[in-house]
């Protein structure tokens, strides 16, 4: 049957059904849309299912269990946030902040962001309180054949000392209120990846705390919500941070936040 056939016989978004063909193919597609291919029977019985799963909202990512972050192919599940391309931003921010050095990514998920670093020349450390969560990222890294991260469980930075050139980490952040308007197929992705407390900003409060692990003149960049930057830059601003700086995405919204630890400030 060609794919155009089965597509209009199912239920559901038509433009959903053929990325998730494409996805599940691995035929770009621009491609498929051209071609409208002859499917396998293999090929029919996965969309069929897949069409069922896209029903209940559950995203492509985790029925095709790929994601694209980078330059980098991601394996994914229940287990991790799907990577979205506005955290590219906060990787080229950190590419633009500093050349490679010694760097801790908090709160690593699937592991994207340290994987990208690491590709870059970085030498990176992430940490996650999930096990499962690294479990996913220890997989990814060696999809990427990246070697040499070092990957730690633990709630954010403990057990961990000095000192680093830089802090990175997409915290949770979305607040309660958020959470009821989220679209339902985010509610397939781990809670604890999403929620930041009732304001959205718990992370960022105990993450302003960790200026001790960096050298004099070390980083943090950070991404937030797109509504948070006043709020994020305060806060950093009260704990003596210097340097704050709020980036963009490709859609114009605040989107990273940076800042630094000064030794000339009376930080260190």
């Amino acid at each position: 049957m060609k794919a155009s056939e089965l597509i209009s016989q199912l239920h559901g978004d038509r433009r959903q059904l053929w990325r998730l063909l494409s996805e599940q193919s691995n035929i770009p597609l621009p491609k498929l849309l051209l071609e409208d291919m002859e499917l396998t029977q293999a090929q029919e019985v996965a969309l069929q299912q897949g069409a069922q799963r896209l029903a209940q909202h559950e995203p492509i990512a985790y029925i095709s269990g790929k994601a694209w972050f980078m330059d980098c192919e991601l394996l994914v599940d229940k287990r991790v946030l799907i990577p979205r391309p506005d955290t590219e931003t906060l990787v080229e921010a950190v590419l633009a902040l500093a050349e490679p050095g010694r760097w801790m990514e908090v709160g690593t998920g699937s592991g994207a962001i340290a994987i990208a670093l690491a590709k870059r020349g970085f030498q990176m450390t992430a940490t996650d309180i999930s096990q499962d969560a690294l479990d996913v990222a220890m997989a990814n890294a060696r999809h990427n054949d990246v070697d040499g991260i070092h990957w730690v469980q633990g709630d954010l930075t403990a057990g961990l000392t000095g000192p680093w050139d830089g802090i990175v980490s997409n915290p949770p952040y979305i607040a309660a209120d958020e959470m009821e308007d989220l679209d339902p197929s985010v509610l397939w992705e781990p809670h604890a990846a999403l929620y930041g407390g009732t304001d959205g900003l718990d992370f960022y409060k105990r993450l302003a705390e960790c200026s001790a692990l960096l050298r004099p003149g070390g980083w943090m960049a950070l991404e937030i919500g797109y509504q948070q930057a006043n709020a994020v830059t305060a806060i950093f601003s009260d704990k003596g941070w210097h340097h704050i700086t709020v980036k963009q995405d490709l859609g114009g919204r605040d989107r990273v936040v940076c800042c630094r630890r000064d030794k000339i400030c009376g930080m260190d």
